[in-house]
């Protein structure tokens, strides 16, 4: 063991309902998470009573991004204080530089990655339980998604005299995720759409917000896109091979490798798959 950090005893950051679900991302020499405080701590405006007051007042501040160092575990930056989700952040190039781009309870924001300062923020209602990170089409286009009354929405970023602003394209209910990922490809991004009820594999124009096509027979699901084929985990324990585009949807090859949950998202080395549900982990040739 070369180090450890408690975040709950280190920091008093609160757990949320179901704990920490973010991955830390790497940069530099530091490891950068979100660390923060829970949507419940936030009062905004409205009037507080004295015991109240005194709860907001011993909240921890400022440490909703923590970048770490890597060697030691030292606290390198900590910066803003906005309620925190389930979301891992993400790196970005925009415009020729780095950006690492959060997503919040309430808000997406973009940080400078080296010291933690705001380059932007883009606050959105409704708010759902925000669990799937963000998307980036590789230019200058985010994705985001959230269950439950949320929706879908893509921002556009903008460079206006030297400051990125980000500029809301759509925002569409159609496609809702729960706690799986999306696959963004040209102009199109692959997701599935669903959180109590039915969930349908689904296509949306990443420009416009459009529905292209939606696929029945999986159940909530987790997308890898390798060698021109995507491969689908559902969370019924049920995978397959497929090929998509903007037109529709091709299965290849379908059959039952897992068990319910089947939560985790799958892995591919090389040729192999490892595929884990809650009581086993299996790794399969997909040679």
């Amino acid at each position: 063991m070369l180090w450890k950090r408690d975040l709950v005893a280190d920091f008093g950051a609160p757990l949320l309902n179901y704990g920490y679900g973010g991955s830390p991302i790497v940069y530099g020499n530091t490891i950068i998470l979100s660390v923060g405080r829970t949507q419940e701590g936030q009062r905004g405006s409205r009037q507080l009573d004295e015991e109240a007051k005194k709860e907001a007042e011993a909240e921890p501040k400022d440490q909703t991004l923590v970048a770490f160092e890597q060697a030691t575990g030292r606290v390198v930056w900590k910066q803003h204080d906005y309620p925190v989700s389930y979301p891992s952040p993400i790196l970005i190039n925009f415009d020729g530089t780095q950006q690492l781009v959060a997503l919040m309870a309430q808000e997406i924001i973009g940080v400078n990655p080296d010291d933690g300062q705001l380059l932007w923020h883009h606050a959105f209602t409704p708010n759902g339980n925000t669990i799937s990170s963000p998307v980036w089409d590789g230019k200058d286009l985010l994705f985001f998604s959230s269950a439950y009354e949320c929706g879908s929405r893509a921002l556009r970023l903008v460079n206006k005299e030297g400051k990125t602003v980000p500029e809301e394209l759509w925002y569409s209910r159609k496609l809702r995720i729960h706690h799986g990922n999306a696959i963004h490809l040209g102009d199109t991004v692959y997701a599935s759409s669903g959180d109590f009820g039915p969930a349908f594999l689904m296509a949306m124009n990443l420009e416009t917000g459009k529905r292209l096509w939606l696929e029945r027979g999986f159940g909530k699901s987790n997308f890898i896109y390798a060698d021109g084929k995507m491969i689908i985990l559902d969370e019924d324990g049920q995978l397959a091979l497929a090929t998509v585009s903007p037109e529709g949807i091709t299965i290849h090859a379908k059959c039952k490798v897992a068990e319910p949950y089947a939560w985790a998202a799958p892995t591919l080395v090389g040729k192999t798959l490892y595929v884990r549900d809650r009581k086993h982990i299996i790794a399969l040739d997909l040679g």
